[in-house]
């Protein structure tokens, strides 16, 4: 994803990505920060950012204190805020983009 200030100064950006299973179990939640990075962007600048998720941090915590790597489809969003924040979808730090994938066994 690119990431661009178009504002009038520097400004700090930390950019998030969440993951959020499309078929949830009654105990499974209902989003997860995965990774997220500060960085600087000078103004008029923009970054080209490669994200690499590793599957670990996809893993689902079990009942009993084990982590998971649980098959299904999940929704992947990378962006400056929480993707369920409206007020912060409407404002001008843009939507969060999003990507399905599918775990397989």
């Amino acid at each position: 994803t690119t990431v661009m200030n178009t504002g009038a100064i520097t400004a700090p950006e930390i950019i998030q990505v969440y993951v959020s299973p499309l078929q949830r179990g009654s105990s499974d939640p209902l989003i997860n920060l995965v990774y997220f990075e500060k960085m600087e962007i000078q103004n008029g600048e923009s970054h080209q950012l490669n994200i690499k998720v590793s599957t670990t941090l996809l893993e689902t915590a079990q009942h009993d204190g084990t982590r998971k790597l649980v098959p299904g489809r999940y929704r992947v969003y990378v962006g400056g805020h929480h993707p369920f924040d409206e007020q912060a979808n409407e404002g001008t730090s843009g939507k969060c983009v999003s990507a399905d994938i599918t775990i397989s066994n």
